[in-house]
């Protein structure tokens, strides 16, 4: 490994350490791996790239060692980085991903197929943004974030899970306001003014993790769809940035 990767693997290890929320209910392992998947999926990560040993990661980052096993573990599980017996760990050829613009909502998708949808809240907070979240929704880092955590079912059958992440600036008080069934794009639509004009989103099939194993009630290693989304106001302000996980 050359000395200008070394030294970017340091900063993007550095600037994940400072990203992590050991006061969310997102397990610390989970939060490690979404950001490595993120810098593999945007480049920063290429194929072929060597990455950061478990014992550096561990030493690196100050968490546990079964934490550490654990990212290595599913990222190793899906497909996303191998280990060469004498080299180190590399980042493998990307999986196939197929990326869509619609403006159609989970919500309005289904009742247009004669399904009802309902949901059940699991959190609803503010963080700081981290450095991804940050950047995709055009914010500074630090700033505050409405995280919601949901799950979401179909005619009382449990299809999905959900993360959105909505600009506290753009949607005040969204923390305290209820959300039930109504779809979430309509309730902002409604409460703060902004109207979905655009919602980009990448999709690909993955084997289920631990966490979304948990969350879905279902095997770990059975393929769920993930989802990975943001969604554009009539200013063209990304106001929504989410992450979907459905049973395939």
């Amino acid at each position: 490994m050359g000395y200008n990767q070394q030294s970017n693997n340091m900063k993007e290890m550095e600037e994940l350490k400072r990203s992590l929320d050991t006061k969310s209910p997102i397990p610390l392992y989970y939060q490690i791996e979404e950001k490595i998947r993120e810098h593999i999926q945007t480049g920063i990560y290429l194929p072929g790239d060597k990455i950061p040993s478990e014992t550096e990661m561990f030493s690196i980052l100050g968490v546990s060692r079964n934490t550490i096993r654990k990212v290595y573990q599913d990222l190793y599980a899906e497909g996303l980085i191998e280990k060469k017996q004498g080299k180190g760990t590399f980042v493998c050829v990307p999986k196939i991903s197929h990326k869509f613009v619609t403006v159609v909502s989970f919500t309005q998708e289904l009742i247009a197929r004669g399904i009802t949808p309902t949901s059940t809240v699991l959190s609803l907070v503010v963080r700081n943004a981290d450095s991804d979240t940050a950047e995709k929704l055009q914010i500074g880092i630090g700033e505050p974030v409405v995280y919601i955590e949901r799950l979401r079912y179909g005619n009382g059958k449990l299809l999905g899970y959900n993360l959105n992440r909505v600009p506290e600036s753009l949607c005040p008080g969204l923390d305290k306001v209820t959300i039930n069934n109504e779809s979430l794009y309509t309730l902002i639509e409604k409460k703060y003014g902004h109207t979905v004009t655009k919602a980009e989103r990448t999709m690909e099939t993955i084997p289920a993790d631990s966490f979304v194993a948990r969350m879905l009630h279902i095997q770990e290693g059975y393929p769920v769809l993930k989802i990975l989304g943001i969604a554009f106001n009539q200013e063209r302000r990304p106001f929504d940035y989410c992450v979907e996980y459905y049973i395939d």
